[in-house]
């Protein structure tokens, strides 16, 4: 029997999960947020010389001209910064591997983690972002130049009542975030019908979509509030609402960042795990049981009877209330999240079904035909295929990551007589202390592995109160067996702290977005107050108290910053409604109930220094030079 070692080491290497890919994909919307608050800001640098860009189309420039001439001076600004970015990114990338070589070392399973340094990703990098970069300065300048001269003398920064800006306006973009939300919910159903990871990937571009109608919404409405009359005593709201219509590009640059980055945050901290949740459960991720055990040397005596025990020099009261579950086991590759290569021979255990059947062990996330009814999924482990095909059960996890494989797919393994049987994947157990193994029945494995004596893995049932004492007993009587015992839940929480560990990677982007958008509602309550501080100090010269006129400024853009945060939280709870509908879902509602909390007190502060800052001094100074 001869193993293309070098081939499958090979396959296992450049099959690898490629985190770059999932970085670059959870990075889309913190790229989209610096974008607009890059253009928001250009944007208030070229109202701040509308004056000089008057004067110089007055004497001659034509606009085409005066374009270039602001693009490259934009474009020599951020070529600065996409020198300090590409210094940062490498701080960044060695950071994360030092976190994953030190205080995360157990998600990977290792600290040899090395930096490497690839020119060409480097330099498409820099080629990207520059384009983007140019690309989003030339649309702020697009219609800012194409002003008459007189226009931009007159230094008037409202944005104009065009006929866009009316109802006619409003209802294309009511028609075209209908049309999207529409694209949204089919998407979303025709996601249903496939398997679960292209629900999943179906409902997060749902989701997206989702975000994109909300924001098409949030315009249509600012541009129907601009076309309607003031009424004659209006509320503080109501004031507050027209004036955020009256920026209304400003205002949706602020909803934008803050909708991406809530969408990105919540939606990944949805899949976050708890090991401890329910962990006492037949139907948690520990199938209730209180132990992982494994020997290096075979067990052929049986631990549920006296003589077994006896054999061990242990007593049955000792092991009172005590159960084993064992399973024959066939070294092979390690298929859990531990392992960052493709697996492609996973270790292999066999069990009799019925011992997890009777129990209702563990939960399903998916199953390859039907279970019948009264019967578990466990049983199909006994359904053997007219060809020969042996079926497996295999953790959900382990088998879309780890192996790359799919329910209903199927393994190809070598027995001792050199010959290959393959095993189907029938069944796929929700985040469990399975991961890393294909599991299939004690009479199928011994088929194929006849010499395989006695059991090397066991899963212990037993009361919670007699884990100490149960644990001390076994590993003392089997210490020349090697037995190690593993908690349950601290295995579970071993596998969990490494989907928690990428997750949490994941959403410091979300997090550096929300930066963004937060700082991006400070610049913009800023900027606004400071254009509209003659119009603050008439309403102090009529008699608006300070604190009434705090409150109205307030009230305009913590509008924007619910608006944001609600379109996030919805776009994002769509994105994720196959997880929630999961077997086994275990979502930290009280965690993101907490974030949500902490990115609206975030948006406040920045609002509230903001409104500080700008109505600081005397208002009705304002007014003397006008």
């Amino acid at each position: 029997m001869s193993i293309p070692v070098k081939q499958q080491a090979w396959n296992a290497v450049i099959q690898s999960q490629d985190f770059g890919g999932l970085f670059i994909g959870f990075s889309f919307f913190l790229i989209a947020a610096a974008l607009i608050l890059m253009n928001l800001l250009f944007q208030f640098v070229i109202e701040q010389r509308t004056r000089e860009a008057g004067i110089l189309m007055a004497i001659g420039m034509t606009p085409k001209r005066l374009k270039q001439f602001l693009l490259r001076e934009g474009m020599l600004i951020s070529l600065m910064g996409h020198i300090a970015g590409v210094g940062f990114a490498i701080l960044y990338a060695k950071g994360m591997l030092y976190g994953l070589s030190t205080i995360w070392s157990d998600a990977v399973g290792t600290s040899s983690l090395h930096f490497h340094l690839n020119p060409p990703t480097i330099v498409g990098g820099i080629v990207g972002s520059i384009a983007l970069t140019g690309i989003t300065l030339w649309w702020g300048l697009r219609k800012q130049i194409q002003k008459p001269a007189h226009v931009l003398l007159t230094e008037s920064q409202v944005e104009g009542q065009s006929l866009d800006n009316t109802s006619k306006g409003a209802a294309r973009w009511f028609v075209a975030g209908l049309v999207c939300g529409l694209s949204a919910i089919g998407i979303a159903a025709l996601g249903t019908y496939g398997d679960s990871s292209d629900a999943t990937g179906a409902f997060f571009g749902a989701g997206a979509l989702m975000l994109m109608t909300g924001l098409m919404l949030a315009s249509a409405y600012l541009r129907r509030v601009t076309g309607l009359a003031t009424p004659h005593s209006p509320t503080l709201l109501q004031w507050g609402i027209r004036n955020a219509s009256r920026r209304r590009k400003r205002s949706l640059a602020t909803i934008s960042m803050l909708a991406f980055g809530c969408f990105l945050v919540l939606a990944i901290g949805t899949f976050k795990l708890d090991a401890l949740r329910d962990a006492d459960k037949r139907s948690s991720g520990t199938g209730g049981f209180a132990f992982w055990g494994e020997t290096t040397r075979p067990i052929t005596k049986n631990l549920n009877t006296n003589a077994g025990a006896e054999a061990y020099g242990l007593f049955r009261d000792e092991l009172e209330g005590v159960d084993f579950v064992p399973f024959k086991r066939r070294d092979g590759e390690e298929a859990s999240c531990l392992n960052l290569n493709r697996a492609q021979r996973p270790q292999l255990l066999g069990v009799n079904p019925n011992a997890l059947a009777s129990r209702q062990a563990f939960t399903f996330a998916q199953t390859w035909s039907a279970v019948p009814e009264g019967k578990s999924a466990w049983d199909l482990l006994s359904d053997i295929e007219p060809d020969g095909t042996v079926p497996g059960i295999a953790d959900f996890n382990s088998i879309m990551w780890a192996m790359g494989k799919r329910v209903g797919d199927v393994l190809v393994f070598q027995n001792t007589q050199g010959e290959t049987f393959r095993v189907r994947l029938v069944g796929a157990v929700a985040n469990s202390i399975l991961q890393g193994n294909v599991i299939i029945s004690e009479s199928a494995f011994l088929k194929h592995y006849p010499h395989e004596p006695g059991y090397k893995v066991f899963l212990l049932d037993m009361p919670s109160e007699k884990k100490e004492n149960v644990s001390s007993a076994l590993t003392r009587a089997m210490e020349d067996d090697g037995l190690t015992l593993y908690d349950a839940t601290e295995r579970m929480h071993a596998f969990n702290a490494v989907q928690n560990t990428y997750l949490s990677t994941f959403q410091l982007l979300g997090g550096l977005g929300m930066v963004l958008g937060s700082f991006g509602l400070g610049v913009v309550v800023l900027r606004n107050l400071l254009d509209r501080r003659t119009e603050l100090g008439l309403l102090a010269a009529v008699g608006f108290a300070r604190s009434r006129i705090r409150a109205l400024v307030l009230l305009e853009h913590l509008g924007l910053l619910c608006y944001g945060l609600i379109t996030g939280t919805i776009s994002a709870w769509i994105a994720v409604i196959p997880s929630l509908q999961s077997p086994g879902a275990d979502v930290p509602y009280q965690s993101l109930a907490w974030t949500l909390f902490a990115i609206f007190g975030t948006g406040f502060i920045w609002t509230f220094i903001a409104t500080q800052s700008a109505l600081k001094g005397k208002l009705l100074d304002t007014l003397r030079h006008q």
